[in-house]
């Protein structure tokens, strides 16, 4: 059964597109067919996993998408044979006026134009920018579990509370927050661990877990990003692939594991 997976944080700078990348091309490596939907205007996204292409001028983004001119099927490019992509577009900046301006401003657009294609998936990613947004809250509606990366800072701290409000308003009650992936950790500072302490807190709080493997700074993630290729196809023997790896593995793992309890 698919599962639908939003990435976010109302803070920026915390790796939600590292980490929708690297989920992708993990999930894929284990021999899951995976949808990835960009929603954030800025398309890093689409432009890493396209291969720097630019998608909008095809008329087929998710902001068509989402305004109901076209279906999922005719937004979705293939990238290979295990990940699909619906990539993202600058329009989607003033997607709220638009909405409002005819008469679409809901909660479950997305939801409804996913409808016919969710079968075909293990799983569906959602990229989301760092912001509360009707695009945001239309990627938590459909979605079963909501990802949270966060860097191991105050502000995250802050960012998770405000994030906890927000998930609360939103119209769904069978989502469920998977857990929180602590990014770009330095685990040779103090104040990394003491903050990581606090999330532990934080997450209990909202009822999930802070993921026991960490992302760290790496900059192996970055250049193999940068020549858009996986971590594996990057450098299979780094360290920076053998950490997201380990990642990849916990998340199946939960993910099983709370499968089973429901």
């Amino acid at each position: 059964m698919c599962k639908v997976i939003t990435i976010t944080n109302q803070k920026g700078g915390t790796g939600k597109t590292t980490t929708s990348l690297f989920l992708a091309y993990g999930l894929a490596e284990r021999g899951k067919h995976v949808l990835v939907i960009d929603l954030d205007q800025q398309a890093d996204t689409t432009f890493s996993l396209s291969h720097g292409k630019d998608y909008s001028t095809s008329g087929k983004t998710s902001y068509e998408l989402l305004t109901k001119q076209a279906t999922a099927q005719e937004c979705t490019v293939q990238i290979n044979l295990l990940i699909d992509l619906i990539p993202a577009s600058s329009q989607l900046a003033a997607l709220d006026i638009v909405l409002i301006k005819n008469d679409l401003y809901r909660a479950d657009l997305l939801k409804e134009e996913l409808a016919p294609i969710k079968s075909n998936y293990d799983f569906i990613l959602i990229d989301t920018p760092p912001a509360l947004s009707v695009v945001v809250t239309n990627a938590l509606t459909v979605s079963d579990r909501v990802l949270i990366p966060v860097q191991a800072d105050l502000f995250s701290i802050k960012g998770l509370a405000d994030l906890s409000k927000t998930l609360q308003k939103v119209p769904n009650p069978n989502l469920d927050v998977i857990g929180i992936l602590i990014t770009r950790f330095n685990p040779r500072t103090i104040y990394s661990k003491a903050v990581t302490t606090e999330l532990n807190k934080a997450a209990g709080a909202m009822n999930t877990r802070v993921f026991h493997t960490r992302i760290k700074e790496a900059v192996a993630i970055k250049e193999a990003l940068h020549q858009f290729k996986s971590l594996d196809e990057y450098d299979k023997r780094s360290n920076a692939a053998k950490n997201v790896n380990q990642f990849i593995d916990e998340f199946l793992e939960v993910n099983d594991n709370d499968n089973k309890e429901k």
